[in-house]
């Protein structure tokens, strides 16, 4: 038996080689908790007896079984680690290990009958993984950077990508097919956001790869409660929407949802992204609103400007500038720099913010036009490794806008005038026809990688063995 023992241990620390993978789950999302099956399919490029193995699964699972060709029973969980070895057999080139359980803490159902399922998957780094997600009613949803999604069959998603995989899907509430881009759990009618919702694409050359957000209302105080308590809107991932529900916001309802829905283009494109910085997200955003209201004729701020008057029969009204233009002008002259870490949450700096955002994208399109933006939205859809350096997102994302970060920037303060003014003046032409990118994979595509993947691991499985690994399995059962 020490003998055997010993055998063993030679073979798994003198032999084993770097090893390849592919992870195949199918996932069940239910009304209250989400199954995971998961099929790990590896192979090393030398024999091996035993594997043993760590898998990262979340904390609140439960493990319905773990198996090779038989039930392995002798497991460690514990938190969200889980450590186990395969059953000892003849030296082979390949193995196929099935695991199946529960997550428990996957799905939200505070708004139901809608559900909002949140999966972390394993994956291993530089190794295909793919992904099929049912759910009954699925309307929308997303993946991690680098992995491209199909929804060709009724309420499923599959995705294919390389290493770990985060999932997030809205489902459980039943398109009624009033709303071309939207599902609707709120009262507020969504016609004009869904008739001007083309904009968006036409503006950024890029679309969601799902067909429909779902858009949730929520009263004053729920939503303060809930979301954040200073918002009017916002976009909390796998195509969902926040909107609150208040009937004095009912003029600025379309700007708000197609702001929203600019998260949702760009939650895609900058899955890179991984600061906490949105100066550039808030900024396409803010400008969507300002071109919503310019198609809808509707009378709005400035940015760093004048105030604006108008007269409905008796009554004046008056949009105050968001921002001063002393303001930026102080914020030059100062060398301040807090735009380059700069997030709503920022209360200090808030309409600031939006405000600086929009105008670095306002001035961006004045001179580059529309074709311009979509040049930078191919750019920042080209970068594929996550960034968390504040610098070097910084950098990407101006380096693509060819920017210095200072719009409307003169030491001159009457060319510093004329150049906010021209931006307040100018309206683009909104391009029509042209191509936009959804992030799709077709179908067929993920079954050619996923047949290559496993006619590669079947040949690995028929690979004979070498005459030493043979001979010492051989020894190794004699010495049983």
């Amino acid at each position: 038996m020490k003998i055997k023992a010993l055998l063993l241990i030679f073979i798994l620390i003198g032999m084993i080689a770097p090893v390849s993978a592919l992870v195949k789950y199918d996932i069940l999302l239910t009304d209250a908790e989400a199954f995971i099956n998961g099929t790990v399919l590896l192979t090393s490029k030398s024999e091996t007896d035993i594997w043993d193995l760590t898998f990262v699964v979340p904390d609140n699972s439960e493990i319905i079984y773990l198996k090779d060709e038989e039930l392995i029973t002798d497991y460690t969980l514990q938190g969200h680690v889980l450590n186990f070895k395969t059953h000892p057999d003849k030296n082979r080139f390949a193995e196929n290990i099935n695991i199946y359980y529960r997550d428990f803490g996957a799905i939200n159902t505070r708004h139901f009958p809608l559900k909002i399922g949140k999966v972390k998957l394993f994956g291993f780094e530089d190794e295909f993984t793919e992904v099929t997600v049912r759910a009954r009613d699925l309307v929308a949803g997303s993946l991690s950077l680098g992995f491209e999604t199909n929804f060709g069959e009724v309420d499923t998603i599959r995705g294919l990508g390389k290493g770990p995989v985060n999932v997030e899907v809205t489902y459980g509430v039943q398109d009624t097919g009033k709303y071309e881009h939207y599902v609707s759990l709120t009262d507020f009618d969504l016609e004009e956001a869904d008739t001007l919702y083309d904009m968006l694409p036409q503006l950024t050359g890029y679309d969601v790869p799902f067909s429909k957000f779902v858009v949730v209302g929520l009263d004053d105080w729920e939503y303060s409660r809930l979301v954040d308590p200073w918002s009017d809107g916002k976009y909390d991932g796998g195509g969902l929407i926040y909107l609150r529900e208040k009937e004095e916001n009912e003029d600025m309802l379309t700007g708000v949802v197609l702001h929203e829905s600019v998260h949702g283009v760009n939650n895609e494109v900058l899955k890179w992204d991984m600061t906490e910085v949105t100066w550039f997200d808030e900024g396409v955003a803010k400008y969507v609103e300002y071109l919503t209201s310019e198609q809808l004729g509707l009378e709005q701020a400035e940015i760093f400007g004048f105030d604006v008057s108008y007269y409905d029969g008796l009554t004046r009204y008056t949009f105050l500038s968001r921002s001063d233009p002393d303001e930026l002008w102080e914020y030059y002259r100062g060398d301040e720099e807090f735009m380059y870490y700069w997030n709503p949450d920022d209360e200090e700096h808030r309409t600031f913010g939006y405000a600086f955002g929009e105008l670095v994208i306002r001035e961006f399109v004045m001179n580059n036009g529309i074709e311009g933006l979509h040049g930078v939205y191919d750019e920042l859809a080209k970068i594929d490794e996550e960034v968390d350096d504040v610098y070097e997102r910084n950098r990407i994302i101006l380096t693509a806008l060819d920017s210095d970060f200072k719009p409307c920037y003169s030491d001159s303060r009457r060319e510093f005038d004329v150049c906010l003014e021209d931006i307040n003046t100018f309206v683009p032409e909104l391009p029509v026809g042209l191509e936009v990118t959804q992030y799709l994979i077709g179908e067929e595509e993920i079954e050619e990688v996923v047949e290559q993947e496993e006619a590669e691991i079947k040949e690995a499985e028929d690979r004979p063995s070498s005459i030493v690994s043979r001979l010492i399995f051989w020894l190794a059962n004699l010495f049983e």
